[in-house]
């Protein structure tokens, strides 16, 4: 799994909103690979960083996960994941309940792991 939660008063800052930034981590990747990026921004930021995550990452499927209200975040924040095509994505909502928001790292791991069939 590769989380990005780095900002630069954005985030991603504006380094890794570029192809070149995915297209270098890419080969690091394993085949079930998870990434998740924080995205602050409007509709428009975080329609063109998936544009550029799902053309660096062909492998994987690009969608966006609206941060929890538990977060107490403006609507401008949002998360987004690259999953491995196939992944039962499903089951990790069932592993986790829906809408539910994880406080237990390892519980979250193992679940992702689950769901996308790598190691736990």
């Amino acid at each position: 799994m590769l989380i990005i939660d780095a900002e630069d008063g954005t985030a991603p800052p504006e380094s890794m909103r570029g192809i070149d930034f995915w297209e270098g981590a890419a080969p690091a990747l394993a085949p079930c690979a998870v990434v998740a990026a924080n995205c602050i921004g409007e509709e428009d930021e975080k329609e063109a960083l998936t544009e550029v995550m799902t053309a660096a990452l062909p492998g994987h499927t690009v969608w966006t996960v609206a941060v929890p209200p538990e977060a107490d975040v403006s609507r401008r924040h949002s998360l987004l994941f690259a999953t491995p095509r196939g992944c039962r994505v499903g089951s990790l909502g069932d592993a986790l309940g829906e809408g539910s928001y994880v406080t237990d790292g390892k519980a979250w791991l193992d679940a992702v792991g689950r769901a996308t069939g790598g190691a736990s």
